[in-house]
Protein backbone atom coordinates (compact mmCIF):
# COMPACT_ATOMS: atom_id res chain seq x y z
CA UNK A 1 0.00 0.00 0.00
CA UNK A 2 1.39 3.16 -0.52
CA UNK A 3 1.03 6.06 2.12
CA UNK A 4 -0.07 9.98 1.80
CA UNK A 5 3.80 10.42 2.47
CA UNK A 6 5.10 8.60 -0.13
CA UNK A 7 2.19 10.29 -2.52
CA UNK A 8 3.74 13.61 -1.50
CA UNK A 9 7.75 12.78 -1.74
CA UNK A 10 8.73 13.47 -4.88
CA UNK A 11 11.83 11.05 -6.10
CA UNK A 12 15.29 12.42 -6.91
CA UNK A 13 17.29 11.84 -10.01
CA UNK A 14 19.06 9.26 -8.19
CA UNK A 15 16.50 7.29 -6.89
CA UNK A 16 14.86 7.37 -9.73
CA UNK A 17 18.41 6.00 -12.08
CA UNK A 18 19.06 3.89 -9.26
CA UNK A 19 15.55 2.18 -10.24
CA UNK A 20 16.09 2.02 -13.51
CA UNK A 21 19.58 0.27 -13.22
CA UNK A 22 18.00 -2.15 -10.95
CA UNK A 23 15.00 -3.24 -13.61
CA UNK A 24 17.31 -3.23 -16.26
CA UNK A 25 19.86 -5.55 -13.86
CA UNK A 26 16.32 -7.80 -13.66
CA UNK A 27 15.72 -7.95 -17.35
CA UNK A 28 19.03 -9.30 -17.96
CA UNK A 29 20.89 -5.82 -19.12
CA UNK A 30 24.14 -4.72 -17.40
CA UNK A 31 23.28 -1.07 -16.98
CA UNK A 32 25.21 -0.76 -13.75
CA UNK A 33 28.59 -1.97 -16.27
CA UNK A 34 27.61 0.84 -18.00
CA UNK A 35 31.15 3.31 -18.66
CA UNK A 36 30.19 6.79 -16.29
CA UNK A 37 30.29 9.08 -19.26
CA UNK A 38 29.47 6.52 -21.82
CA UNK A 39 26.25 7.15 -24.33
CA UNK A 40 24.08 4.45 -22.34
CA UNK A 41 24.94 5.79 -18.98
CA UNK A 42 24.43 9.50 -20.02
CA UNK A 43 21.23 8.99 -21.68
CA UNK A 44 20.14 7.09 -18.62
CA UNK A 45 21.06 9.93 -16.09
CA UNK A 46 19.29 12.20 -18.47
CA UNK A 47 15.80 10.47 -18.37
CA UNK A 48 16.12 10.40 -15.06
CA UNK A 49 16.16 13.86 -14.34
CA UNK A 50 13.38 13.82 -16.79
CA UNK A 51 11.02 11.84 -14.24
CA UNK A 52 12.37 13.95 -11.62
CA UNK A 53 11.29 16.78 -12.78
CA UNK A 54 7.78 15.22 -13.10
CA UNK A 55 7.60 13.35 -10.11
CA UNK A 56 7.97 16.38 -8.50
CA UNK A 57 5.44 18.12 -10.38
CA UNK A 58 3.41 14.70 -9.66
CA UNK A 59 3.45 15.04 -5.98
CA UNK A 60 2.75 18.73 -5.93
CA UNK A 61 -0.73 18.25 -7.51
CA UNK A 62 -1.37 15.58 -5.58
CA UNK A 63 -0.48 18.06 -2.42
CA UNK A 64 -2.91 20.56 -4.31
CA UNK A 65 -5.87 18.59 -3.00
CA UNK A 66 -4.82 19.08 0.23
CA UNK A 67 -5.28 22.47 2.33
CA UNK A 68 -2.28 21.72 4.78
CA UNK A 69 -0.20 20.17 2.00
CA UNK A 70 -0.86 22.66 -0.96
CA UNK A 71 1.55 25.86 -1.25
CA UNK A 72 1.99 28.59 -3.47
CA UNK A 73 -0.02 28.67 -6.55
CA UNK A 74 -1.28 25.55 -5.97
CA UNK A 75 -2.81 26.46 -2.74
CA UNK A 76 -4.04 29.35 -4.41
CA UNK A 77 -6.22 27.55 -6.78
CA UNK A 78 -7.57 25.15 -4.22
CA UNK A 79 -8.63 28.45 -2.10
CA UNK A 80 -10.43 29.48 -5.44
CA UNK A 81 -11.76 26.51 -6.39
CA UNK A 82 -12.42 24.66 -3.44
CA UNK A 83 -12.90 26.81 -0.65
CA UNK A 84 -14.02 29.91 -2.85
CA UNK A 85 -11.65 32.38 -1.63
CA UNK A 86 -9.85 34.55 -3.80
CA UNK A 87 -6.51 35.69 -2.04
CA UNK A 88 -6.05 39.27 -1.18
CA UNK A 89 -3.57 41.33 -2.62
CA UNK A 90 -0.54 43.27 -0.70
CA UNK A 91 -2.17 46.33 1.07
CA UNK A 92 -0.62 49.97 0.55
CA UNK A 93 0.98 51.11 3.79
CA UNK A 94 -0.86 53.80 5.68
CA UNK A 95 -0.13 55.93 8.45
CA UNK A 96 0.01 60.06 9.09
CA UNK A 97 2.35 62.57 9.02
CA UNK A 98 2.12 66.31 10.60
CA UNK A 99 3.09 69.20 8.75
CA UNK A 100 4.61 72.39 10.46
CA UNK A 101 4.28 75.62 8.31
CA UNK A 102 7.38 77.97 9.23
CA UNK A 103 6.38 80.76 6.42
CA UNK A 104 3.65 83.23 5.57
CA UNK A 105 2.44 81.06 2.93
CA UNK A 106 -1.24 78.74 2.80
CA UNK A 107 -1.29 75.62 1.96
CA UNK A 108 -4.46 73.26 0.68
CA UNK A 109 -4.53 70.09 -0.61
CA UNK A 110 -7.54 67.85 -2.25
CA UNK A 111 -6.38 63.97 -1.05
CA UNK A 112 -4.13 62.60 -3.31
CA UNK A 113 -3.08 65.99 -4.30
CA UNK A 114 0.59 66.15 -1.96
CA UNK A 115 3.14 63.81 -2.04
CA UNK A 116 5.57 63.01 0.30
CA UNK A 117 9.00 60.88 -0.15
CA UNK A 118 11.02 58.71 2.60
CA UNK A 119 14.55 59.78 1.31
CA UNK A 120 15.72 56.91 3.37
CA UNK A 121 13.95 54.08 0.83
CA UNK A 122 12.49 56.81 -2.08
CA UNK A 123 9.18 55.27 -1.57
CA UNK A 124 6.77 57.94 -1.82
CA UNK A 125 3.25 58.74 -0.02
CA UNK A 126 0.02 60.99 -0.99
CA UNK A 127 -2.62 62.32 1.15
CA UNK A 128 -5.86 60.67 1.58
CA UNK A 129 -7.22 63.52 3.76
CA UNK A 130 -7.49 67.20 2.66
CA UNK A 131 -4.76 69.42 3.95
CA UNK A 132 -5.56 72.52 4.96
CA UNK A 133 -2.60 74.35 6.52
CA UNK A 134 -2.24 78.15 7.35
CA UNK A 135 0.42 80.31 7.60
CA UNK A 136 2.99 79.35 11.06
CA UNK A 137 0.37 76.70 11.60
CA UNK A 138 0.39 73.10 12.42
CA UNK A 139 -1.66 70.72 11.13
CA UNK A 140 -1.56 67.08 12.83
CA UNK A 141 -3.27 63.79 11.91
CA UNK A 142 -3.03 63.83 7.98
CA UNK A 143 -3.88 60.72 6.35
CA UNK A 144 -0.83 59.14 3.79
CA UNK A 145 -0.38 56.03 1.83
CA UNK A 146 2.09 55.03 -0.01
CA UNK A 147 2.32 54.80 -3.87
CA UNK A 148 3.29 51.27 -4.04
CA UNK A 149 1.54 48.41 -2.18
CA UNK A 150 3.45 45.77 0.36
CA UNK A 151 5.44 46.04 3.14
CA UNK A 152 8.54 47.61 1.57
CA UNK A 153 6.47 51.11 1.49
CA UNK A 154 6.95 50.56 5.44
CA UNK A 155 8.54 53.65 7.24
CA UNK A 156 9.48 53.95 10.68
CA UNK A 157 9.05 57.11 13.14
CA UNK A 158 10.37 60.04 12.05
CA UNK A 159 11.93 58.92 8.32
CA UNK A 160 8.90 60.50 6.01
CA UNK A 161 10.47 63.93 5.85
CA UNK A 162 10.83 64.79 2.08
CA UNK A 163 8.39 66.44 -0.62
CA UNK A 164 7.76 65.58 -3.88
CA UNK A 165 5.05 68.63 -4.01
CA UNK A 166 6.71 71.82 -2.85
CA UNK A 167 5.65 73.56 0.20
CA UNK A 168 8.14 75.93 0.90
CA UNK A 169 9.17 76.90 4.53
CA UNK A 170 7.24 73.55 5.59
CA UNK A 171 8.31 70.33 7.05
CA UNK A 172 6.61 67.01 7.37
CA UNK A 173 7.76 64.16 9.51
CA UNK A 174 5.68 60.98 10.66
CA UNK A 175 5.31 60.24 14.42
CA UNK A 176 4.38 57.10 13.93
CA UNK A 177 5.22 54.32 11.69
CA UNK A 178 3.41 53.57 8.06
CA UNK A 179 3.01 50.03 7.77
CA UNK A 180 2.07 48.07 4.22
CA UNK A 181 1.29 44.39 4.37
CA UNK A 182 2.89 41.21 1.54
CA UNK A 183 0.00 39.64 -0.04
CA UNK A 184 -0.89 36.73 2.45
CA UNK A 185 1.44 33.85 3.26
CA UNK A 186 0.56 30.12 2.53
CA UNK A 187 -0.14 29.97 6.41
CA UNK A 188 -2.55 33.00 6.00
CA UNK A 189 -3.91 31.26 2.89
CA UNK A 190 -5.01 28.51 4.48
CA UNK A 191 -6.44 30.48 8.28
CA UNK A 192 -8.71 32.37 5.05
CA UNK A 193 -10.05 29.30 3.93
CA UNK A 194 -10.94 27.89 7.36
CA UNK A 195 -12.51 30.87 7.78
CA UNK A 196 -14.47 31.23 4.91
CA UNK A 197 -16.38 27.69 6.07
CA UNK A 198 -17.90 30.40 8.80
CA UNK A 199 -19.66 31.95 6.04
CA UNK A 200 -21.79 28.62 5.37
CA UNK A 201 -23.29 29.02 9.02
CA UNK A 202 -26.27 31.11 8.99
CA UNK A 203 -25.51 31.46 12.82
CA UNK A 204 -22.85 34.33 12.58
CA UNK A 205 -19.76 32.46 13.70
CA UNK A 206 -16.98 33.83 14.45
CA UNK A 207 -14.94 32.92 11.51
CA UNK A 208 -17.57 33.78 8.95
CA UNK A 209 -17.26 38.08 10.62
CA UNK A 210 -13.19 37.45 9.96
CA UNK A 211 -13.33 36.24 7.16
CA UNK A 212 -15.48 39.24 6.32
CA UNK A 213 -12.54 41.54 7.29
CA UNK A 214 -9.87 39.63 5.38
CA UNK A 215 -11.54 40.15 1.92
CA UNK A 216 -12.80 43.62 2.74
CA UNK A 217 -11.89 46.18 0.09
CA UNK A 218 -11.65 50.07 0.86
CA UNK A 219 -14.57 51.85 -0.52
CA UNK A 220 -12.79 54.92 -1.90
CA UNK A 221 -9.61 53.25 -3.80
CA UNK A 222 -10.74 49.29 -4.52
CA UNK A 223 -7.85 48.09 -3.06
CA UNK A 224 -7.80 45.51 0.17
CA UNK A 225 -8.11 47.41 3.30
CA UNK A 226 -4.86 48.00 5.30
CA UNK A 227 -6.10 45.73 8.36
CA UNK A 228 -3.99 43.27 9.82
CA UNK A 229 -5.55 42.71 12.91
CA UNK A 230 -9.59 42.38 14.03
CA UNK A 231 -10.99 41.66 18.05
CA UNK A 232 -14.22 40.12 17.50
CA UNK A 233 -16.22 39.52 20.77
CA UNK A 234 -16.91 36.25 21.65
CA UNK A 235 -20.97 36.81 22.98
CA UNK A 236 -23.81 38.10 20.90
CA UNK A 237 -26.50 36.90 23.35
CA UNK A 238 -27.62 40.18 23.40
CA UNK A 239 -28.13 40.20 19.49
CA UNK A 240 -24.67 42.66 19.31
CA UNK A 241 -21.35 41.88 18.00
CA UNK A 242 -18.90 44.41 18.45
CA UNK A 243 -15.78 44.35 16.09
CA UNK A 244 -12.68 46.26 16.21
CA UNK A 245 -9.80 46.04 13.49
CA UNK A 246 -6.32 47.97 13.20
CA UNK A 247 -3.85 48.62 10.89
CA UNK A 248 -0.12 47.61 11.49
CA UNK A 249 0.21 51.31 11.63
CA UNK A 250 -2.52 51.36 14.49
CA UNK A 251 -5.16 53.25 13.77
CA UNK A 252 -7.04 52.46 10.51
CA UNK A 253 -7.69 54.04 7.47
CA UNK A 254 -11.74 55.43 7.77
CA UNK A 255 -12.70 54.20 4.39
CA UNK A 256 -10.96 50.44 5.60
CA UNK A 257 -13.00 51.43 8.61
CA UNK A 258 -15.92 51.56 6.23
CA UNK A 259 -15.31 49.05 3.96
CA UNK A 260 -15.16 46.23 6.63
CA UNK A 261 -18.95 47.25 7.56
CA UNK A 262 -19.65 47.04 3.84
CA UNK A 263 -17.77 43.54 3.71
CA UNK A 264 -19.86 42.49 6.76
CA UNK A 265 -23.29 44.13 5.81
CA UNK A 266 -23.38 42.76 2.20
CA UNK A 267 -19.93 41.26 1.37
CA UNK A 268 -17.90 42.56 -1.61
CA UNK A 269 -18.90 43.37 -5.01
CA UNK A 270 -17.22 41.73 -7.69
CA UNK A 271 -15.28 39.35 -5.56
CA UNK A 272 -15.27 36.48 -7.24
CA UNK A 273 -16.78 33.13 -6.20
CA UNK A 274 -18.85 35.84 -5.08
CA UNK A 275 -19.58 37.04 -1.20
CA UNK A 276 -22.77 38.05 0.19
CA UNK A 277 -21.84 39.24 3.58
CA UNK A 278 -22.02 37.84 7.00
CA UNK A 279 -24.28 39.37 9.38
CA UNK A 280 -26.98 37.02 10.35
CA UNK A 281 -30.77 38.89 10.67
CA UNK A 282 -31.96 40.13 13.93
CA UNK A 283 -28.06 40.82 14.86
CA UNK A 284 -26.24 44.10 14.67
CA UNK A 285 -22.85 44.09 14.26
CA UNK A 286 -20.36 47.42 15.24
CA UNK A 287 -17.63 47.73 13.73
CA UNK A 288 -14.89 50.50 14.93
CA UNK A 289 -10.95 51.59 14.78
CA UNK A 290 -8.64 50.47 17.67
CA UNK A 291 -7.82 53.19 19.71
CA UNK A 292 -4.06 53.77 19.93
CA UNK A 293 -1.72 54.40 22.84
CA UNK A 294 1.62 55.42 21.92
CA UNK A 295 4.91 53.20 23.36
CA UNK A 296 7.49 55.50 23.89
CA UNK A 297 9.63 52.79 25.25
CA UNK A 298 13.44 53.10 24.26
CA UNK A 299 15.53 50.08 23.07
CA UNK A 300 18.84 50.33 23.57
CA UNK A 301 20.86 47.15 22.12
CA UNK A 302 24.02 46.09 23.77
CA UNK A 303 25.85 43.77 21.73
CA UNK A 304 28.76 42.02 19.99
CA UNK A 305 29.20 41.78 15.83
CA UNK A 306 31.50 40.55 13.43
CA UNK A 307 34.41 42.48 11.94
CA UNK A 308 33.29 45.24 9.62
CA UNK A 309 29.47 45.49 11.27
CA UNK A 310 28.81 49.07 12.43
CA UNK A 311 26.09 50.10 14.85
CA UNK A 312 24.59 52.03 12.14
CA UNK A 313 24.49 48.34 10.04
CA UNK A 314 22.38 46.40 12.95
CA UNK A 315 20.28 49.76 13.85
CA UNK A 316 17.46 49.21 10.74
CA UNK A 317 17.54 45.56 11.78
CA UNK A 318 16.82 45.45 15.14
CA UNK A 319 14.33 48.80 14.29
CA UNK A 320 12.47 46.08 11.63
CA UNK A 321 11.98 43.77 14.30
CA UNK A 322 10.45 45.47 16.72
CA UNK A 323 8.34 47.35 14.36
CA UNK A 324 7.13 43.46 13.21
CA UNK A 325 6.97 43.04 17.13
CA UNK A 326 4.24 46.21 17.58
CA UNK A 327 2.89 46.16 14.27
CA UNK A 328 1.11 42.50 14.63
CA UNK A 329 0.70 42.75 18.52
CA UNK A 330 -3.13 41.53 19.64
CA UNK A 331 -5.84 44.24 19.82
CA UNK A 332 -6.25 45.09 23.72
CA UNK A 333 -2.81 43.33 24.66
CA UNK A 334 -1.98 39.82 26.14
CA UNK A 335 -3.65 39.14 29.60
CA UNK A 336 -1.47 37.55 32.10
CA UNK A 337 -1.36 37.43 36.04
CA UNK A 338 0.17 41.25 36.55
CA UNK A 339 -3.30 42.28 34.08
CA UNK A 340 -3.44 43.55 30.30
CA UNK A 341 -0.93 45.09 27.59
CA UNK A 342 2.15 44.89 25.59
CA UNK A 343 4.84 43.58 27.62
CA UNK A 344 8.58 44.64 27.83
CA UNK A 345 9.77 40.92 28.04
CA UNK A 346 8.29 40.10 24.74
CA UNK A 347 9.97 43.36 23.02
CA UNK A 348 13.40 42.33 24.66
CA UNK A 349 12.73 38.63 22.97
CA UNK A 350 11.99 39.80 19.40
CA UNK A 351 14.82 41.93 19.34
CA UNK A 352 17.39 38.79 20.34
CA UNK A 353 15.62 36.65 18.02
CA UNK A 354 15.90 39.47 15.28
CA UNK A 355 19.22 39.52 15.46
CA UNK A 356 21.36 38.42 12.47
CA UNK A 357 24.04 35.69 12.24
CA UNK A 358 27.24 36.35 14.26
CA UNK A 359 25.36 39.19 15.96
CA UNK A 360 25.50 38.23 20.00
CA UNK A 361 23.00 40.29 22.13
CA UNK A 362 23.98 40.52 25.88
CA UNK A 363 21.54 43.40 26.89
CA UNK A 364 18.57 45.29 25.68
CA UNK A 365 17.75 47.96 28.19
CA UNK A 366 14.54 50.14 28.49
CA UNK A 367 11.30 47.72 27.09
CA UNK A 368 8.91 48.42 29.80
CA UNK A 369 5.08 47.34 30.10
CA UNK A 370 2.19 49.24 28.18
CA UNK A 371 -1.02 48.75 29.86
CA UNK A 372 -3.83 48.06 27.18
CA UNK A 373 -8.06 47.75 27.40
CA UNK A 374 -10.05 46.27 25.37
CA UNK A 375 -10.05 47.98 21.68
CA UNK A 376 -6.81 49.60 22.59
CA UNK A 377 -3.61 48.90 20.57
CA UNK A 378 -0.11 49.73 20.92
CA UNK A 379 1.64 52.37 18.50
CA UNK A 380 5.03 52.16 17.89
CA UNK A 381 7.11 55.21 18.84
CA UNK A 382 10.03 53.54 19.94
CA UNK A 383 13.54 54.91 19.23
CA UNK A 384 16.20 52.15 18.72
CA UNK A 385 19.99 52.58 19.80
CA UNK A 386 22.40 50.01 19.10
CA UNK A 387 25.70 50.27 21.08
CA UNK A 388 28.33 47.81 19.85
CA UNK A 389 30.55 45.73 22.57
CA UNK A 390 34.01 43.97 22.71
CA UNK A 391 33.24 40.44 23.88
CA UNK A 392 35.11 39.82 27.26
CA UNK A 393 34.81 43.74 27.67
CA UNK A 394 33.56 45.04 30.97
Amino acid sequence: MISITDLLTPMTRDQIRTTMVAALETAGVPASKWRKGGTLSTLLTYTAAQLAGFSTLMTQAVSSGYLEKATGGWLKLLAFYVYGVTVPSATFATGFVTLVNGSGFIYTFAPGEAIFLDPVTNKTYSNTTAISLGALATQSGIGVQCTTSGAAGSAPPNEVTGFVTAMNGVTVTNPSSIVGLDAPDDDAIRQLCLDKLGTLSVRGVRNAYSYAVDVAVNPVSGAPVNINRKSISRSSHTGTVTIVVAAPSGVPDPNDVQGVRNSIEVGVPGLSPPFSGARPDCVTVVVSGATPVPYFAPVIVWCSAPDGTTAADLQPIFEAAVLDYIENYPIGGVTTDAGQGLWGSGVDACVRQGAPAGVVVYAVEGPNDLALAAGQVALDDTTTIVRLVTPGSS
